[in-house]
C-alpha cells in the first residue's frame, strides 16, 4: 500500500476517535497569518533563502483535543515543490505544573512531484515564571524530504520574557535540536531570536545555524518575520 495512504489512514483514525466529542464541547478556533524572510525548518531553508507566506488554522475544544492545518509557500526548486500543507491532530493535558502534548501529522509537499510524510510527536512543557521551557521528540517512520529511512528529532525551546514585557510584550527565544536519520545524515540546529508584539502583530528576528557532516547543509541564517494572530 502507498505510504502516503497509510499515513492518511492513521490520521483518519485519530480524528474519528476524537471528532464526536467536538459536538458536545466548547470549540475555540485559532488562526494566524505570517510572512517570513526565510522559511527555516529545523535549521534548513525550505524557501531557498526567500520570502514565504504562511498561515495556520486550529480548532481546539476544552477537552484537550485539537486539529488543524498549517500551510506555507515553498521555493519551486525545493524538490520541485511549491506549497506545503501540514495536517495535524493531537491531545493536550496537564498534570501538576507540567503540560503534555501528543500529536500526529501528515506533511504534504505539493507541486511538481508531490509527496508527503507522516510524523508522531510528543512534548512536555512548564512555565517557570522566569522562563517557559518545552522539550519534545518527533519520529518519522519513513523518508522525510531529506535523509533516508526513519528519522528522530529531539529539541528544547526556552522562552524568556524581558523585563519590559508589561509595557511591550517581548521575549527572547532559544532553540536547540538534534535530528538522527537512518541514513548517513545527522544534524544539529540551534537558534536565538527576539520577539515583540505591537498593535496585535508579532515582529521577530532570529539567528539560526545548522551543523552536520554535509558542508552543503551547514549554514547560518538571519531571518525576520511578522505574524498576526486572530
Amino acid at each position: 500500500m502507498n505510504k502516503n495512504l497509510i499515513s492518511l489512514f492513521y490520521i483518519s483514525i485519530v480524528f474519528s476517535i476524537y471528532s464526536p466529542s467536538f459536538a458536545d464541547s466548547e470549540v475555540t478556533i485559532e488562526t494566524d497569518v505570517g510572512l517570513v524572510s526565510d522559511y527555516v525548518y529545523r535549521g534548513l531553508s525550505r524557501s531557498d533563502s526567500g520570502w514565504a507566506l504562511q498561515g495556520t488554522f486550529t480548532a481546539r475544544h476544552n477537552g484537550g483535543v485539537y486539529m488543524g492545518v498549517f500551510m506555507s509557500s515553498l521555493d519551486s526548486d525545493f524538490n520541485r515543490h511549491s506549497v506545503e500543507s501540514e495536517f495535524f491532530g493531537g491531545y493536550t493535558f496537564s498534570k501538576g505544573a507540567y503540560d503534555y502534548d501528543l500529536s500526529i501529522s501528515y506533511d504534504a509537499l505539493m507541486g511538481g512531484a508531490g509527496e508527503g510524510y507522516f510524523e508522531t510527536r510528543a512534548s512536555i512543557s512548564r512555565d517557570f515564571g522566569v522562563a517557559y521551557i518545552k522539550t519534545g521528540i518527533a519520529y518519522t517512520p519513513w523518508d522525510r524530504e531529506i535523509g533516508e529511512g526513519n528519522s528522530t528529532y529531539v529539541y528544547s525551546d526556552f522562552d524568556v520574557p524581558l523585563p519590559i514585557s508589561n509595557i511591550v510584550p517581548m521575549a527572547v527565544s532559544l532553540h536547540l535540536g538534534y535530528e538522527n536519520f537512518e541514513g548517513p545524515l545527522d544534524k544539529w540546529d540551534w537558534g536565538v531570536g527576539i520577539y515583540m508584539e505591537v498593535v496585535g502583530v508579532e515582529f521577530g528576528v532570529k539567528y539560526s545555524d545548522v551543523k552536520d557532516g554535509n558542508p552543503l547543509l551547514s549554514e547560518n541564517r538571519l531571518t525576520f518575520n511578522l505574524r498576526k494572530y486572530f
